[in-house]
């Protein structure tokens, strides 16, 4: 059966709730000291930004406040643009590093190879939710006096036990497993990079109603919007850029006022029900799709412990030989692509980017082959049976 044609499904999101919502506008800044819970992991030390790009900008200052020799970072060649803008902002360079198409993690002979002195940090991702290794970078990034900072924008940890990174960062922006319309999470055991952050270089948070009033008129049109049978109009509107994976040209950083923190909390509540939810909407696609030649090459995709915020799947051939017809009715079921190339396809990156002559098959062949299918609350089941029916139909033609 297929979906009514006034339905368009978003690839990602989530509802707040009017109540949610609104208690902002009457939450005070008198309480201070506000602490934000991640998960189940209890971390020493929690700062709270205006967004994920403002929270690992300040990673990095505070890591070369500590160790101003060294001046370039390892990234995954297939990643968040945004993680590459970040690093320009912070006046480092980048070396790529490809990935293993079965895990989304490094290539970590590759990684071990372009381990040298002058690395300040690695930062793995967490991509859909797929655990990376920690622990194995962690331990190549010991010998040679390196950091790591995990990148968990996609990823909220349902353990109790904290990752062996030496700074996670989180995301609170749209798409991510807790959306908050905005925000980001600085998470670290570690004094002496608390110690490190400027605080003074950090501009005052805005506390202002008119803010305030801004940022709930934002959260409850999102609301609105992220309806299958709304979402249709936003996404046709292309200064809205829905969708489109951007390089920022410019990262502003402050610190989250107390009401937002407020508000996170009341999500940080949701999340355990969130991610049972997009578990089991992620083993129906398991199921059904499994046999697809090079869909079940993801080794992680059927473990009980895998809690995406989109499922990902592999295409036999690649998504640019798919006719514009097929890929716009799969954009209406929210069938969309992650990241269209790797970062060492980006114009942008050429002027600070180290490794140049690395070739990267894992990135590219990824880039080539990945859709993402829609695991967020508002997909209901027989959504999910037209994606599945669309996929199997695009994948025999």
């Amino acid at each position: 059966m297929c979906p009514s044609p006034l339905k368009y499904m978003p690839p990602v999101g989530m509802r707040h709730g009017i109540k949610n919502i609104t208690r902002m506008l009457f939450s005070g800044n008198a309480v201070k000291n506000i602490e934000i819970q991640i998960g189940k992991a209890n971390f020493h030390h929690v700062i709270a930004f205006n967004s994920g790009k403002a929270a690992l900008l300040t990673s990095l200052r505070s890591l070369m406040a500590i160790q101003s020799s060294r001046n370039e970072v390892i990234i995954p060649a297939y990643t968040c643009f945004s993680i590459a803008s970040v690093i320009e902002s912070a006046g480092l360079r980048v070396v790529l590093c490809d990935i293993e198409p079965e895990t989304l993690d490094f290539d970590y002979e590759m990684l071990s190879e372009l381990m040298n002195e002058k690395i300040l940090c690695i930062i793995p991702t967490h991509l859909f939710g797929l655990s990376a290794d920690i622990s194995r970078t962690k331990s190549l990034a010991v010998r040679y006096g390196a950091y790591v900072i995990e990148d968990s924008a996609q990823s909220i940890s349902g353990s109790d036990v904290n990752s062996d990174a030496d700074i996670t960062v989180f995301s609170l922006g749209r798409g991510k497993p807790l959306s908050a319309g905005g925000g980001g999470l600085l998470a670290t055991n570690q004094d002496a990079i608390i110690k490190a952050i400027q605080y003074e270089s950090i501009p005052d948070v805005d506390n202002s109603f008119p803010k305030r009033l801004s940022i709930v008129t934002g959260l409850l049109l999102n609301d609105f919007l992220i309806c299958p049978y709304v979402y249709g109009l936003p996404a046709s509107l292309p200064f809205l850029k829905i969708g489109k994976t951007i390089y920022p040209d410019y990262i502003k950083t402050s610190l989250m006022p107390s009401y937002k923190k407020i508000f996170v909390n009341s999500l940080m509540q949701k999340h355990a029900e969130l991610s049972e939810n997009r578990y089991e909407k992620t083993q129906f696609y398991y199921r059904k799709l499994k046999s697809i030649v090079a869909s079940n090459r993801l080794i992680h995709a059927g473990q009980s412990y895998y809690h995406p915020i989109r499922y990902p799947f592999y295409l036999p051939s690649t998504v640019l030989d798919l006719p514009s017809r097929a890929v716009s009715k799969m954009k209406k079921l929210g069938i969309v692509r992650m990241y269209p190339c790797g970062l060492h396809r980006l114009e942008r990156i050429q002027k600070f980017w180290v490794n140049k002559s690395t070739e990267f098959p894992g990135t590219d062949w990824v880039a080539e082959h990945l859709l993402s299918l829609p695991v967020h609350p508002l997909i209901k089941k027989q959504d999910q049976v037209c994606v599945v029916n669309y996929i199997q139909c695009c994948v025999k033609k």
